[in-house]
């Protein structure tokens, strides 16, 4: 019998950045990265993150993790589809979206301009290490003259809307979530049908139900991702809930 599957798609804080076996920040202080960066170059996610500990749970149910460290919307979406070119979806199936923010975009790579890359804006310490001094400088141009909010919101809401399209046509569970909201009237009139839920997202969530700024805070790596902590309060108290009614 065919297992049902989850399809978790998303950007850092669902792959698990910031969980113990996951740790790379950079240090103001030193001006330099602390962790290993290995893992997050070959896109392998956390044992610690809420979907491995979802797959831990239901032996039942195929969880598949495609969340990347730094994706942009677009990207999001393009796993998707990358996926569904190799493996077939079936009635049924449940799609998770967490969207990420609408600072990060796709432009082209520096050494490789033929391959899209996703840029989170304004979090430029990786360009140390690149030797291209006039690419950075056309990123910083491009940022500062012909980039705007709304264009961030607009591929924010493009994308969310092309997973939800594709949910609806091949008869998926939709569930999602964005970290900012765009578009909020808009989009909840347009994701209204019942195989829609909507979560909050692992970043805006209040890990103690209480507003308890010291047990949030004790929930999140020094670089503000979420840890083991917190990815385990999510999976018990907003995950778990909404699964359990499209199971």
């Amino acid at each position: 019998m065919t297992k049902r599957r989850v399809i978790v798609l998303g950007d850092s804080f669902t792959f698990g950045h910031g969980c113990s076996d996951r740790v790379l920040y950079y240090d103001k202080e030193t001006n330099s990265f602390v962790g290993d960066e290995t893992p997050f170059m070959l896109n392998i996610p956390s044992v610690y993150c809420w979907s491995n500990l979802l797959q831990q749970k239901y032996d039942d149910l195929e969880v598949v993790n495609l969340a990347k460290p730094a994706n942009c919307n677009q990207g999001i979406f393009r796993n998707l589809i990358d996926y569904h070119s190799k493996t077939n979806v079936n009635e049924g199936d449940i799609l998770m979206y967490h969207g990420t923010f609408p600072t990060r975009i796709e432009i082209a790579s520096g050494a490789r301009p033929e391959v899209p890359v996703p840029w989170v804006m304004g979090w430029d310490h990786h360009s140390q290490k690149e030797s291209q001094i006039e690419y950075n400088v056309a990123k910083k141009m491009y940022l500062t003259h012909l980039f705007n909010d709304t264009i961030g919101s607009n591929q924010s809401l493009t994308a969310l809307l092309s997973a939800y399209a594709f949910a609806t046509m091949h008869k998926l569970k939709f569930v999602w979530s964005l970290p900012i909201y765009v578009y909020d009237s808009y989009v909840m009139n347009t994701l209204r049908p019942i195989n829609s839920s909507r979560l909050t997202h692992i970043c805006k969530y209040d890990f103690s139900g209480k507003d308890n700024y010291d047990f949030n805070k004790d929930c999140f790596a020094p670089d503000y991702h979420v840890n083991d902590k917190g990815h385990a309060i999510y999976l018990e108290k907003e995950i778990i809930p909404v699964l359990q009614t499209l199971l």
